[in-house]
């Protein structure tokens, strides 16, 4: 047996690919702790709901605001009921038409006094366009100042994601760009603001984009992977989606996001490379163990002076030379008996 594929002390590419993925779930849990400690952090109100209008998640803000709120609670439960016909039909307006307009609340506290609070909604859909869940941005009416902790609570989460994200109007100027996508063009996201995506991307690029650009504004989503070139002169592969922005049944803009996929494509080439190879080592010694098979019944059959015989542990015969069967011409393999 060939054992020269991997030599000792050297990873198989199954390991190595094992490790990879490996490294990369431990950086994405890493991530996701880091955002939800923000999210609890926040000096806003915010919380998460599902299909059912069920609690999922309230950040730390908003609990200490209410003094009640748990998983699996009803969200009705936490305002006011003259407050929970509004709140039914925003939520119910998030799930039908993947938006709705904000709404102003009396949230109920555990001592049963009230506070006014709007409720800013967004949903997330499955990839059949099932609604999953709602998140939301309490916001007292009294409390300008959170208002603007909010802005910059999302500046800071967005910052720290290592995804490039950037939202365009409908006449294609940058109003948003976190670190990671700003950084790509040796910009920071200030800089970006207010820039032409004609004066953004390369010109070279521009007649590969634009028509997904223009399908995105005419409302459809647009997914696709891509090589980018980078200020530094390197390359990299993204996963790139354009997402509609709708407001009011119009496209008033689009989302723009980038997921970095260059080191899964490494993989995936070095584990397609590694295959190959391997698959070309077994045929390679197959060919050679079926060519010496050749000659080792080549050389036997040429024997004429002597019968050679292959007997099982019973003392039958399994095969034997051509030599031997002319010597047993008149008895047939399958009902000779034993040798001996």
């Amino acid at each position: 047996m060939d054992n020269s594929i991997c030599p000792d002390g050297m990873e198989t590419p199954e390991q190595q690919l094992e490790r990879l993925v490996a490294l990369r779930t431990q950086d994405l849990q890493s991530a996701l702790d880091s955002a939800r400690s923000l999210v609890d952090q926040a000096p806003c109100g915010l919380l998460t709901f599902d299909d059912a209008q069920r609690c999922v998640h309230l950040n730390q803000a908003l609990l200490g605001w209410l003094g009640h709120g748990a998983p699996g609670m009803p969200l009705n439960e936490l305002v006011a009921p003259r407050s929970r016909d509004a709140l039914t039909a925003h939520v119910e307006a998030l799930r039908q038409s993947g938006q709705s307009e904000p709404v102003d609340l009396d949230w109920l506290r555990v001592d049963g006094s009230l506070f006014r609070a709007r409720l800013a909604s967004t949903p997330v859909f499955d990839a059949e366009g099932h609604f999953l869940h709602g998140s939301g941005v309490v916001t007292p009416l009294d409390a300008a100042q959170i208002a603007s902790a909010q802005d910059s609570l999302l500046r800071s989460i967005t910052d720290r994601i290592p995804a490039r994200l950037a939202y365009y109007d409908k006449n294609l100027i940058c109003r948003f760009a976190n670190q990671a996508h700003a950084a790509r063009y040796g910009k920071l996201p200030s800089d970006m603001v207010g820039s032409p995506l004609s004066q953004v991307v390369r010109p070279d690029i521009l007649p590969d984009i634009l028509p997904r650009v223009a399908q995105a504004l005419s409302g459809q989503t647009q997914t696709f992977e891509a090589a980018r070139t980078a200020a530094d002169g390197s390359t990299n592969y993204f996963e790139i989606h354009y997402i509609p922005d709708f407001q009011n049944g119009t496209v008033e803009g689009i989302f723009i996001e980038l997921h970095d996929i260059t080191e899964r494509r490494r993989t995936e080439e070095f584990v397609l490379h590694a295959n190959q190879d391997l698959e070309e080592r077994v045929r390679s010694r197959s060919a050679e163990l079926f060519a010496s098979e050749q000659r080792y019944r080549l050389m036997v059959d040429a024997i004429q002076d002597y019968c050679i015989y292959f007997v099982d542990e019973n003392g039958g015969i399994t095969e034997w030379t051509e030599s031997a069967q002319r010597l047993h011409r008149q008895y047939p393999l399958a009902d000779h008996g034993p040798l001996l």
